[in-house]
Protein backbone atom coordinates (compact mmCIF):
# COMPACT_ATOMS: atom_id res chain seq x y z
CA UNK A 1 0.00 0.00 0.00
CA UNK A 2 1.52 3.54 -0.82
CA UNK A 3 2.17 5.79 2.51
CA UNK A 4 1.40 9.10 2.97
CA UNK A 5 -0.20 11.31 0.07
CA UNK A 6 1.37 9.21 -2.19
CA UNK A 7 -1.06 7.79 -5.36
CA UNK A 8 -1.65 4.18 -5.56
CA UNK A 9 -0.36 2.27 -8.33
CA UNK A 10 -2.88 0.10 -10.74
CA UNK A 11 -0.77 -2.92 -8.87
CA UNK A 12 -1.67 -1.30 -5.96
CA UNK A 13 -5.43 -1.30 -6.95
CA UNK A 14 -4.86 -4.77 -8.84
CA UNK A 15 -3.44 -6.57 -5.51
CA UNK A 16 -6.90 -5.56 -4.01
CA UNK A 17 -9.34 -6.02 -6.62
CA UNK A 18 -8.08 -9.78 -7.11
CA UNK A 19 -8.84 -10.86 -3.56
CA UNK A 20 -12.30 -10.40 -3.79
CA UNK A 21 -14.37 -13.22 -5.85
CA UNK A 22 -16.31 -11.15 -8.57
CA UNK A 23 -18.56 -13.81 -10.04
CA UNK A 24 -21.64 -12.70 -11.06
CA UNK A 25 -21.61 -9.34 -12.05
CA UNK A 26 -20.63 -5.64 -10.09
CA UNK A 27 -22.01 -2.59 -9.56
CA UNK A 28 -20.09 0.30 -9.02
CA UNK A 29 -21.80 3.30 -6.70
CA UNK A 30 -20.11 6.44 -7.89
CA UNK A 31 -21.15 9.54 -6.93
CA UNK A 32 -18.82 11.77 -8.54
CA UNK A 33 -15.74 12.66 -5.23
CA UNK A 34 -12.46 11.44 -5.17
CA UNK A 35 -12.61 8.54 -3.98
CA UNK A 36 -15.73 6.77 -5.92
CA UNK A 37 -13.70 8.43 -9.50
CA UNK A 38 -11.14 6.40 -8.01
CA UNK A 39 -13.01 3.53 -7.73
CA UNK A 40 -14.32 3.61 -11.05
CA UNK A 41 -11.20 4.34 -13.52
CA UNK A 42 -9.18 1.91 -11.31
CA UNK A 43 -11.68 -1.03 -11.51
CA UNK A 44 -12.37 -0.07 -15.26
CA UNK A 45 -8.34 -0.92 -15.84
CA UNK A 46 -8.33 -3.58 -13.85
CA UNK A 47 -11.57 -5.35 -15.73
CA UNK A 48 -9.86 -4.68 -18.74
CA UNK A 49 -6.41 -6.67 -18.01
CA UNK A 50 -7.96 -9.20 -15.23
CA UNK A 51 -11.70 -10.02 -16.01
CA UNK A 52 -12.72 -9.07 -19.51
CA UNK A 53 -15.92 -10.46 -19.27
CA UNK A 54 -17.36 -9.54 -15.84
CA UNK A 55 -20.39 -7.60 -16.10
CA UNK A 56 -20.05 -3.83 -15.14
CA UNK A 57 -22.99 -1.07 -14.40
CA UNK A 58 -22.23 2.50 -12.81
CA UNK A 59 -24.69 3.67 -10.45
CA UNK A 60 -25.22 7.49 -9.43
CA UNK A 61 -28.04 7.74 -7.34
CA UNK A 62 -29.92 11.21 -7.38
CA UNK A 63 -31.42 12.31 -4.47
CA UNK A 64 -32.62 15.58 -5.57
CA UNK A 65 -31.32 17.58 -2.71
CA UNK A 66 -29.26 20.22 -5.00
CA UNK A 67 -30.33 21.49 -8.23
CA UNK A 68 -26.64 20.73 -9.10
CA UNK A 69 -26.87 16.81 -8.79
CA UNK A 70 -28.36 16.06 -12.24
CA UNK A 71 -25.20 17.78 -13.54
CA UNK A 72 -22.84 15.62 -11.38
CA UNK A 73 -24.74 12.28 -12.48
CA UNK A 74 -24.02 13.41 -15.98
CA UNK A 75 -19.94 13.78 -15.58
CA UNK A 76 -20.15 10.33 -14.10
CA UNK A 77 -22.09 9.11 -16.99
CA UNK A 78 -19.65 11.13 -19.77
CA UNK A 79 -16.43 9.74 -17.69
CA UNK A 80 -18.47 5.96 -17.89
CA UNK A 81 -18.82 6.11 -20.98
CA UNK A 82 -15.61 7.03 -22.29
CA UNK A 83 -14.69 3.59 -20.39
CA UNK A 84 -17.04 2.02 -22.22
CA UNK A 85 -19.38 1.18 -19.18
CA UNK A 86 -22.80 1.67 -18.82
CA UNK A 87 -24.24 4.11 -16.38
CA UNK A 88 -27.36 4.72 -14.56
CA UNK A 89 -29.04 7.02 -12.72
CA UNK A 90 -31.24 6.03 -9.95
CA UNK A 91 -33.46 8.88 -8.12
CA UNK A 92 -34.89 8.95 -4.59
CA UNK A 93 -38.49 9.69 -4.43
CA UNK A 94 -38.50 12.47 -2.10
CA UNK A 95 -41.06 11.10 0.53
CA UNK A 96 -38.39 8.57 1.26
CA UNK A 97 -35.99 11.34 3.03
CA UNK A 98 -37.45 11.64 6.51
CA UNK A 99 -35.67 12.19 9.28
CA UNK A 100 -32.25 12.29 9.85
CA UNK A 101 -31.17 14.04 6.40
CA UNK A 102 -28.08 11.65 5.91
CA UNK A 103 -29.18 8.81 7.52
CA UNK A 104 -32.49 9.00 5.32
CA UNK A 105 -30.45 9.20 2.18
CA UNK A 106 -28.04 6.71 2.56
CA UNK A 107 -31.21 4.15 3.07
CA UNK A 108 -32.91 4.85 0.08
CA UNK A 109 -29.64 5.14 -1.83
CA UNK A 110 -28.54 1.61 -0.93
CA UNK A 111 -32.31 0.49 -1.32
CA UNK A 112 -32.39 2.01 -4.94
CA UNK A 113 -28.76 0.10 -5.70
CA UNK A 114 -29.86 -2.86 -3.69
CA UNK A 115 -32.96 -2.94 -5.81
CA UNK A 116 -30.88 -2.18 -9.40
CA UNK A 117 -28.49 -5.17 -8.71
CA UNK A 118 -31.44 -7.36 -8.33
CA UNK A 119 -33.18 -6.68 -11.33
CA UNK A 120 -29.87 -7.52 -13.57
CA UNK A 121 -28.90 -10.59 -11.35
CA UNK A 122 -25.75 -8.62 -10.56
CA UNK A 123 -24.15 -10.18 -7.50
CA UNK A 124 -21.67 -7.52 -6.23
CA UNK A 125 -22.07 -3.75 -5.36
CA UNK A 126 -18.30 -2.00 -5.28
CA UNK A 127 -18.64 1.09 -2.93
CA UNK A 128 -15.49 3.31 -1.55
CA UNK A 129 -15.21 3.93 1.48
CA UNK A 130 -11.97 4.40 2.32
CA UNK A 131 -9.37 4.04 5.61
CA UNK A 132 -10.53 8.09 6.52
CA UNK A 133 -14.17 6.89 6.55
CA UNK A 134 -13.18 4.47 8.96
CA UNK A 135 -11.63 6.44 11.20
CA UNK A 136 -14.28 8.60 11.02
CA UNK A 137 -17.08 6.34 11.52
CA UNK A 138 -15.01 4.87 14.53
CA UNK A 139 -14.88 8.51 16.55
CA UNK A 140 -18.59 9.07 15.64
CA UNK A 141 -19.78 6.91 17.19
CA UNK A 142 -18.00 6.75 19.93
CA UNK A 143 -19.18 10.46 20.47
CA UNK A 144 -23.09 8.47 20.57
CA UNK A 145 -21.58 6.16 22.96
CA UNK A 146 -21.62 3.45 20.73
CA UNK A 147 -21.20 -0.15 22.10
CA UNK A 148 -18.73 -2.96 20.65
CA UNK A 149 -21.47 -3.52 17.55
CA UNK A 150 -21.47 0.33 16.63
CA UNK A 151 -17.22 0.69 16.90
CA UNK A 152 -16.56 -2.19 14.99
CA UNK A 153 -15.10 -2.01 11.77
CA UNK A 154 -17.38 -1.66 8.77
CA UNK A 155 -16.40 -4.92 6.66
CA UNK A 156 -14.52 -5.31 3.79
CA UNK A 157 -17.64 -7.74 2.35
CA UNK A 158 -21.02 -8.15 3.56
CA UNK A 159 -24.36 -9.14 2.48
CA UNK A 160 -27.38 -6.95 1.84
CA UNK A 161 -30.09 -8.18 4.14
CA UNK A 162 -33.18 -9.71 1.99
CA UNK A 163 -31.04 -9.26 -1.52
CA UNK A 164 -28.56 -12.24 -3.08
CA UNK A 165 -25.64 -9.41 -3.77
CA UNK A 166 -22.83 -8.22 -1.27
CA UNK A 167 -21.56 -4.89 -0.49
CA UNK A 168 -17.51 -4.74 -1.15
CA UNK A 169 -15.46 -1.94 0.43
CA UNK A 170 -11.87 -2.97 -1.82
CA UNK A 171 -10.69 0.59 -0.85
CA UNK A 172 -10.65 0.56 2.62
CA UNK A 173 -6.63 0.34 2.58
CA UNK A 174 -6.04 3.69 1.14
CA UNK A 175 -6.75 6.85 2.46
CA UNK A 176 -8.38 10.25 1.25
CA UNK A 177 -5.16 11.95 0.21
CA UNK A 178 -3.92 8.87 -1.59
CA UNK A 179 -6.92 8.43 -3.73
CA UNK A 180 -7.01 12.16 -4.64
CA UNK A 181 -3.32 12.04 -5.48
CA UNK A 182 -4.42 9.07 -7.54
CA UNK A 183 -6.75 11.31 -9.45
CA UNK A 184 -4.39 14.32 -9.58
CA UNK A 185 -1.54 11.52 -11.28
CA UNK A 186 -3.64 10.58 -14.03
CA UNK A 187 -4.67 13.95 -14.99
CA UNK A 188 -8.54 13.44 -13.83
CA UNK A 189 -11.08 15.91 -12.31
CA UNK A 190 -13.23 15.14 -9.63
CA UNK A 191 -16.34 16.63 -7.84
CA UNK A 192 -16.47 18.23 -4.78
CA UNK A 193 -19.95 17.99 -2.63
CA UNK A 194 -20.38 21.24 -1.13
CA UNK A 195 -22.22 19.14 1.97
CA UNK A 196 -18.84 17.88 2.84
CA UNK A 197 -18.17 21.57 3.41
CA UNK A 198 -21.57 21.64 5.70
CA UNK A 199 -21.06 22.41 9.39
CA UNK A 200 -24.34 21.20 10.30
CA UNK A 201 -23.47 17.13 9.78
CA UNK A 202 -21.38 15.79 12.19
CA UNK A 203 -18.67 14.26 10.13
CA UNK A 204 -17.88 17.47 8.64
CA UNK A 205 -17.21 19.03 11.91
CA UNK A 206 -14.97 16.06 13.18
CA UNK A 207 -13.04 15.89 9.71
CA UNK A 208 -12.38 19.55 10.82
CA UNK A 209 -10.98 18.74 13.83
CA UNK A 210 -8.78 15.48 12.49
CA UNK A 211 -5.58 17.27 12.02
CA UNK A 212 -5.64 18.08 15.73
CA UNK A 213 -6.01 14.60 16.83
CA UNK A 214 -3.20 13.32 14.39
CA UNK A 215 -0.90 15.39 16.75
CA UNK A 216 -2.83 13.35 19.78
CA UNK A 217 -2.11 10.19 17.32
CA UNK A 218 -5.49 9.38 16.67
CA UNK A 219 -4.23 8.83 12.92
CA UNK A 220 -7.06 7.68 10.53
CA UNK A 221 -4.19 4.36 10.35
CA UNK A 222 -4.15 4.08 14.10
CA UNK A 223 -8.11 4.38 14.27
CA UNK A 224 -8.70 2.46 11.41
CA UNK A 225 -6.59 -0.58 13.36
CA UNK A 226 -8.55 0.07 16.56
CA UNK A 227 -11.72 -0.57 14.74
CA UNK A 228 -10.53 -3.41 12.96
CA UNK A 229 -9.74 -5.11 16.68
CA UNK A 230 -12.93 -4.21 18.05
CA UNK A 231 -14.32 -6.24 14.88
CA UNK A 232 -12.69 -8.96 16.24
CA UNK A 233 -13.85 -8.74 19.44
CA UNK A 234 -17.13 -8.59 18.26
CA UNK A 235 -17.44 -11.39 16.15
CA UNK A 236 -15.99 -13.88 19.22
CA UNK A 237 -18.60 -12.07 21.21
CA UNK A 238 -21.29 -12.83 18.67
CA UNK A 239 -20.36 -16.72 18.40
CA UNK A 240 -20.17 -17.19 21.98
CA UNK A 241 -23.61 -15.12 22.06
CA UNK A 242 -25.00 -17.56 19.66
CA UNK A 243 -24.01 -20.95 21.18
CA UNK A 244 -25.38 -20.26 24.65
CA UNK A 245 -28.72 -18.52 23.16
CA UNK A 246 -29.65 -21.48 20.36
CA UNK A 247 -30.01 -24.40 23.37
CA UNK A 248 -32.58 -21.54 24.50
CA UNK A 249 -34.50 -20.53 21.84
CA UNK A 250 -37.54 -21.50 19.52
CA UNK A 251 -39.00 -19.89 16.22
CA UNK A 252 -42.15 -19.73 15.65
CA UNK A 253 -44.33 -18.13 12.87
CA UNK A 254 -43.71 -14.64 11.10
CA UNK A 255 -40.31 -14.24 13.14
CA UNK A 256 -41.29 -14.73 16.50
CA UNK A 257 -39.51 -16.39 18.91
CA UNK A 258 -39.19 -17.45 22.73
CA UNK A 259 -36.53 -17.60 25.16
CA UNK A 260 -35.91 -19.58 28.10
CA UNK A 261 -36.16 -18.28 31.33
CA UNK A 262 -32.66 -19.60 32.49
CA UNK A 263 -30.79 -18.06 29.49
CA UNK A 264 -31.17 -15.22 31.59
CA UNK A 265 -29.96 -16.26 35.01
CA UNK A 266 -27.01 -18.13 33.81
CA UNK A 267 -25.45 -15.91 31.29
CA UNK A 268 -23.73 -12.48 31.51
CA UNK A 269 -25.79 -9.91 30.67
CA UNK A 270 -23.75 -9.03 27.86
CA UNK A 271 -25.22 -12.25 26.25
CA UNK A 272 -28.28 -10.92 27.43
CA UNK A 273 -28.05 -7.67 25.33
CA UNK A 274 -26.54 -8.99 22.58
CA UNK A 275 -29.37 -11.51 21.75
CA UNK A 276 -32.00 -8.77 22.30
CA UNK A 277 -30.25 -6.81 20.04
CA UNK A 278 -30.39 -9.23 17.66
CA UNK A 279 -33.80 -11.04 17.73
CA UNK A 280 -35.76 -7.75 17.97
CA UNK A 281 -33.77 -6.48 14.71
CA UNK A 282 -34.79 -9.83 13.17
CA UNK A 283 -38.55 -9.65 14.39
CA UNK A 284 -38.78 -6.11 13.83
CA UNK A 285 -38.05 -5.57 10.01
CA UNK A 286 -36.40 -2.30 10.83
CA UNK A 287 -33.14 -1.34 9.12
CA UNK A 288 -31.18 -0.02 12.47
CA UNK A 289 -31.06 -1.78 15.79
CA UNK A 290 -32.58 -0.49 18.58
CA UNK A 291 -30.76 2.30 20.83
CA UNK A 292 -27.55 1.44 23.29
CA UNK A 293 -28.73 3.11 26.52
CA UNK A 294 -32.73 1.90 25.77
CA UNK A 295 -32.13 -1.74 24.96
CA UNK A 296 -29.31 -1.89 28.44
CA UNK A 297 -32.27 -0.41 30.45
CA UNK A 298 -34.51 -2.85 29.02
CA UNK A 299 -32.19 -6.24 29.18
CA UNK A 300 -31.93 -5.12 33.47
CA UNK A 301 -35.96 -4.88 33.25
CA UNK A 302 -36.39 -8.57 31.40
CA UNK A 303 -33.42 -9.62 33.79
CA UNK A 304 -35.30 -8.54 37.02
CA UNK A 305 -38.63 -10.06 35.77
CA UNK A 306 -37.03 -13.42 35.90
CA UNK A 307 -35.70 -13.06 38.84
CA UNK A 308 -38.36 -12.05 40.41
CA UNK A 309 -41.00 -14.41 38.92
CA UNK A 310 -42.75 -11.24 37.34
CA UNK A 311 -44.03 -10.69 34.01
CA UNK A 312 -43.51 -7.32 31.87
CA UNK A 313 -44.16 -5.90 28.28
CA UNK A 314 -42.54 -3.44 26.69
CA UNK A 315 -42.29 -1.83 23.16
CA UNK A 316 -39.05 -1.17 21.65
CA UNK A 317 -37.58 -0.59 17.84
CA UNK A 318 -40.20 -1.89 16.25
CA UNK A 319 -40.52 -4.79 18.46
CA UNK A 320 -42.84 -6.55 21.29
CA UNK A 321 -40.78 -7.84 24.29
CA UNK A 322 -42.84 -9.57 26.72
CA UNK A 323 -42.04 -12.00 29.65
CA UNK A 324 -45.01 -14.11 29.65
CA UNK A 325 -45.29 -17.52 32.08
CA UNK A 326 -41.47 -18.08 32.12
CA UNK A 327 -40.44 -17.10 28.80
CA UNK A 328 -39.57 -14.40 26.50
CA UNK A 329 -41.46 -13.72 23.52
CA UNK A 330 -40.17 -10.96 20.74
CA UNK A 331 -41.94 -10.52 17.92
CA UNK A 332 -43.30 -7.52 15.40
CA UNK A 333 -45.67 -4.83 16.93
CA UNK A 334 -49.00 -5.02 15.56
CA UNK A 335 -49.27 -1.46 15.75
CA UNK A 336 -46.63 0.07 13.99
CA UNK A 337 -47.25 1.56 10.22
CA UNK A 338 -46.39 -0.60 7.46
CA UNK A 339 -48.59 -3.98 7.82
CA UNK A 340 -50.28 -4.13 4.57
CA UNK A 341 -51.44 -6.34 1.79
CA UNK A 342 -49.11 -6.78 -0.94
CA UNK A 343 -50.07 -7.52 -4.05
CA UNK A 344 -47.21 -9.34 -5.99
CA UNK A 345 -46.53 -8.91 -9.21
CA UNK A 346 -43.95 -11.19 -10.28
CA UNK A 347 -40.74 -8.97 -8.93
CA UNK A 348 -38.76 -9.92 -6.31
CA UNK A 349 -39.68 -7.67 -3.38
CA UNK A 350 -40.28 -7.76 0.65
CA UNK A 351 -43.45 -8.15 2.60
CA UNK A 352 -43.22 -5.52 6.15
CA UNK A 353 -39.55 -5.19 5.53
CA UNK A 354 -39.09 -8.79 7.11
CA UNK A 355 -39.87 -11.36 4.37
CA UNK A 356 -38.43 -11.58 0.76
CA UNK A 357 -41.25 -12.33 -1.70
CA UNK A 358 -39.92 -14.26 -5.02
CA UNK A 359 -41.27 -16.18 -7.72
CA UNK A 360 -37.75 -18.63 -7.02
CA UNK A 361 -39.58 -19.29 -3.99
CA UNK A 362 -43.02 -20.66 -5.18
CA UNK A 363 -44.65 -16.61 -5.17
CA UNK A 364 -47.24 -16.50 -8.49
CA UNK A 365 -47.89 -13.25 -10.00
CA UNK A 366 -51.51 -11.89 -8.51
CA UNK A 367 -50.39 -13.76 -4.55
CA UNK A 368 -51.69 -11.23 -1.84
CA UNK A 369 -49.30 -11.12 1.04
CA UNK A 370 -51.22 -10.16 4.02
CA UNK A 371 -51.27 -10.33 7.60
CA UNK A 372 -53.60 -12.53 9.73
CA UNK A 373 -54.92 -9.69 11.33
CA UNK A 374 -56.40 -8.57 8.04
CA UNK A 375 -58.63 -11.58 7.22
CA UNK A 376 -61.64 -12.53 8.68
CA UNK A 377 -62.06 -14.48 11.91
CA UNK A 378 -63.46 -17.61 10.40
CA UNK A 379 -60.78 -17.76 8.08
CA UNK A 380 -57.44 -16.84 10.23
CA UNK A 381 -58.72 -18.90 13.31
CA UNK A 382 -57.99 -22.43 11.73
CA UNK A 383 -54.95 -21.09 10.84
CA UNK A 384 -53.56 -19.23 13.49
CA UNK A 385 -54.54 -21.78 15.89
CA UNK A 386 -52.78 -24.72 14.41
CA UNK A 387 -50.55 -26.75 17.13
CA UNK A 388 -47.17 -24.19 16.12
CA UNK A 389 -49.10 -20.89 16.95
CA UNK A 390 -51.26 -22.27 19.86
CA UNK A 391 -48.40 -20.92 22.19
CA UNK A 392 -47.84 -17.63 20.57
CA UNK A 393 -48.94 -14.36 21.78
CA UNK A 394 -52.20 -13.38 20.62
CA UNK A 395 -51.07 -10.14 19.16
CA UNK A 396 -47.78 -12.19 18.07
CA UNK A 397 -50.50 -14.05 15.91
CA UNK A 398 -51.89 -11.09 14.34
CA UNK A 399 -48.37 -9.82 12.36
CA UNK A 400 -48.15 -13.40 10.97
CA UNK A 401 -47.93 -13.33 7.17
CA UNK A 402 -50.76 -15.24 5.26
CA UNK A 403 -51.06 -16.00 1.17
CA UNK A 404 -54.39 -15.63 -0.20
CA UNK A 405 -54.18 -17.05 -3.69
CA UNK A 406 -57.78 -17.69 -5.79
CA UNK A 407 -59.53 -16.94 -3.12
CA UNK A 408 -57.98 -19.64 -0.74
CA UNK A 409 -56.12 -18.14 2.30
CA UNK A 410 -53.38 -19.87 3.80
CA UNK A 411 -50.47 -19.88 6.04
CA UNK A 412 -47.19 -19.73 3.91
CA UNK A 413 -44.05 -22.00 4.74
CA UNK A 414 -41.64 -19.95 6.68
CA UNK A 415 -38.66 -22.71 5.92
CA UNK A 416 -39.93 -25.53 7.78
CA UNK A 417 -43.86 -24.56 8.72
CA UNK A 418 -46.11 -26.49 6.39
CA UNK A 419 -49.79 -25.10 5.50
CA UNK A 420 -53.13 -25.92 5.59
CA UNK A 421 -53.17 -27.28 2.22
CA UNK A 422 -51.69 -30.61 1.15
CA UNK A 423 -50.06 -29.14 -1.72
CA UNK A 424 -46.77 -29.04 -1.28
CA UNK A 425 -45.85 -26.38 -3.88
CA UNK A 426 -47.22 -23.83 -1.06
CA UNK A 427 -44.42 -20.95 -1.40
CA UNK A 428 -41.99 -19.96 1.17
CA UNK A 429 -40.94 -16.74 2.64
CA UNK A 430 -36.95 -16.08 3.48
CA UNK A 431 -36.58 -13.70 6.05
CA UNK A 432 -35.00 -10.42 4.54
CA UNK A 433 -32.05 -9.93 7.04
CA UNK A 434 -29.54 -12.49 7.29
CA UNK A 435 -28.43 -13.69 10.99
CA UNK A 436 -26.07 -16.93 12.11
CA UNK A 437 -29.35 -17.23 14.49
CA UNK A 438 -31.84 -18.32 11.92
CA UNK A 439 -29.56 -21.02 10.67
CA UNK A 440 -29.31 -22.91 13.85
CA UNK A 441 -33.04 -22.88 14.30
CA UNK A 442 -35.75 -25.22 13.68
CA UNK A 443 -39.41 -23.76 13.31
CA UNK A 444 -41.54 -24.89 16.08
Amino acid sequence: MPVAADPPSEADFASVYDRFRLTNGVGLAVSGGADSLSLLISFARWRQEHAPGLSLHVLTVDHGLRPEARNEARFVSELANTLGLHHHILTVKQDALSGNLQAAARRARYALMAAFLEDRNLGHLLVAHHRDDQAETLLMRLARGSGLTGLSAMAASQKIDGWSASIERPLLGFGRANLEAYLRHIGQDWISDPSNEDLRFDRVRLRREMPFLNTLGLTPDRLSETAGRLQRSRDALDLAMRQRLVPHLQRYPGLCFSIEADFFRDQHEEFSYLALRALIQLSSGLSHPAEAGQLEALSGRVSECFALNTAGKWTLAGAIVEVKQGRLWIYREAGRAGLETLHFTGKRCRWDQRFVISTENGFLEGDQILPSSSVLPEVCDPISMRDNCLAMPSSARQVMPLLLRDGACVMVSEGGISSLSSDNSIPMLIPARTDPILASLALE
